[in-house]
């Protein structure tokens, strides 16, 4: 909202508003599926990076014997010098081991960030586009410009948050 009035960021807040209240109780079953999806991920996660320690026990035993877990229970590995490139190595088969046993879990949630800033991109646009020559705009047509920018992102929103969790269920049964 950079070089508008103060008059034409009102109008924008006001309208926002608006288009939030309007949506207030979705907004809410919205983030109710937000945090289903979060508990969801927490438990499948760990899941899959067991199932994928398994499937590549050979790739990941080098690691997991040269690792050391710090105080949060992330890995840390001790590098002497000299041996960078056969830590990078050794990652990388571990790596090319879970991307061909993964189911296309990666590949998945790969697409979906994308997806996700594709859509946010394009929803930023149309705002934007609301605001060329704001200042000729009456209240009422800055939020009818604004409202189908923001209920296209939130559908797309919703839509992606049942996908995906039905996905990691798909994903559950497979590992």
């Amino acid at each position: 909202m950079k070089n508008l009035s103060n008059e034409d960021k009102k109008k924008v807040e006001v309208s926002m508003q608006e288009i939030f209240a309007d949506f207030s109780d979705r907004v809410n079953q919205m983030q109710n599926k937000q945090r289903e999806l979060e508990q969801k991920m927490n438990v499948f996660q760990p899941r899959l990076l067991n199932y994928l320690k398994t499937v590549c026990k050979k790739e990941f035993e080098w690691i997991e014997e040269n690792s050391k877990y710090t105080e949060g229970g992330d890995m840390k590995i001790d590098v002497e010098p000299g041996k960078h490139e056969e830590i990078e190595k050794k990652f990388l088969e571990f790596e090319q081991c879970a991307a061909e046993n993964d189911h296309g879990i990666k590949e998945y949630f790969g697409n979906v960030e994308m997806e996700n800033i594709a859509k946010q991109k394009e929803s930023d646009n149309c705002v934007s586009n609301c605001m060329n020559e704001i200042q000729l705009k009456s209240q009422k047509d800055v939020y009818n410009c604004m409202k189908p920018c923001l209920v296209n992102f939130f559908e797309y929103s919703e839509k992606t948050l049942k996908i995906t969790s039905e996905k990691i269920d798909e994903f559950s049964k497979l590992i």
